[in-house]
């Protein structure tokens, strides 16, 4: 029983910790891609920077190749608008990266 308590709580750490990092490589792609200021990443804005570190850091969490770039953001452009807010990328990304 103890050590299934321990396992329990390790691996919502482990959960926790995996999303605060990709939360935090969302903000970092979004503050670099966002090259208008506009407070979206259009589809040119995330294409240009697909070769980037930031944008390689974000796909490595997701455990997606940067190949299906552009299945990845019509999948988390909720609003179809053809833009990425920053909730719109922390949000699919956190939908995309499931368990621990």
């Amino acid at each position: 029983l103890v050590t299934g308590v321990f396992v329990d709580g390790a691996m919502k750490l482990s959960r926790v910790d995996k999303e605060m990092e990709l939360l935090d490589k969302a903000y970092k792609l979004f503050q670099r891609s966002d090259e208008d200021g506009s407070g979206d990443i259009a589809w040119d804005e995330f294409q240009s920077r697909l070769e980037s570190p930031e944008m390689s850091e974000f796909f490595e969490a997701l455990e997606i190749s940067s190949a299906r770039a552009d299945d990845l953001f019509q999948l988390i452009d909720r609003s179809q608008d053809g833009k990425l807010s920053l909730e719109e990328l922390v949000a699919g990304g956190l939908m995309l990266q499931g368990p621990a």
